[in-house]
């Protein structure tokens, strides 16, 4: 599993200027992580056809059956994705998230839109088409996600830290960074010295899909006292 920004990583800049990495989940994880939202979905599909072999028979219970088993593999994944923020088991289980490819939370129209295009990806005469698209793709996309404009990243790097900061003190970041990125950590702890909070949790806004453990405040503690230590590291201090 990658555990870094350098690892097959996602850089976007915002219209401010700050630049977001992403660490974007490999083809193995991603497969692995569908086999076990298709277990859990198998499981279900086996539960409703005994129960509708128990409340009807014959070619009207085969019929709906189709029918509610659509609706279950296609909901299963939208409101997953949807209500819980781009995840579902199999990809908790996995750490992995969807979030559009600007590094933004996923919307429920993306959300919507990626999983129509699912059926897609597993038709017999597309599936080939769908797994060379997810290796060849430069973002590891599947189709859905090119045409939803969504990638699969990993949800966070297992070493981040979650005790409560000091106002002031210093912490190395839990990620290895780029001379951008920690150029860009070193501005922030000194832009933050000379300006109000609000504004502060303003820009480090985009960098919560990277830090979900944290609210605003504690994101903006964190991003100082990493930009501090890399000052010091730097001798800027």
């Amino acid at each position: 599993m990658a555990n870094n920004l350098l690892d097959d990583a996602l850089h976007v800049a915002n219209p401010e200027g700050v630049q977001l990495a992403a660490v974007l989940a490999d083809p193995l994880s991603r497969a692995q992580a569908l086999l076990l939202d298709m277990l859990i979905i198998a499981v279900s599909l086996y539960v409703l056809a005994v129960l509708l072999s128990l409340l009807s028979a014959g070619l009207a219970s085969q019929g709906i059956f189709t029918a509610l088993a659509f609706v279950l593999v296609w909901g299963y994944f939208f409101l997953f994705e949807w209500l819980w923020r781009g995840v579902t088991p199999g990809k908790r289980a996995l750490n992995l998230q969807v979030i559009s490819a600007d590094l933004m939370p996923l919307s429920a129209a993306q959300a919507a839109w990626r999983n129509v295009l699912r059926y897609l990806d597993w038709l017999p005469g597309f599936f080939g088409v769908g797994a060379l698209a997810l290796v060849l793709s430069p973002k590891n996309q599947r189709l859905g996600d090119w045409m939803a404009g969504t990638v699969v990243i990993f949800r966070r790097a297992p070493q981040m830290a979650v005790r409560p900061l000091q106002p002031g003190e210093v912490s190395p970041p839990p990620w290895r960074l780029s001379r951008q990125e920690q150029r860009v950590l070193m501005d922030f702890a000194e832009y933050a010295d000379s300006h109000h909070e609000a504004r502060l949790v303003e820009l480090s806004a985009p960098l919560a899909v990277k830090m979900p453990d944290c609210d605003a405040r504690e994101r903006v503690q964190r991003l100082r006292a990493w930009g501090r230590y890399l000052r010091g590291m730097d001798g800027t201090v």
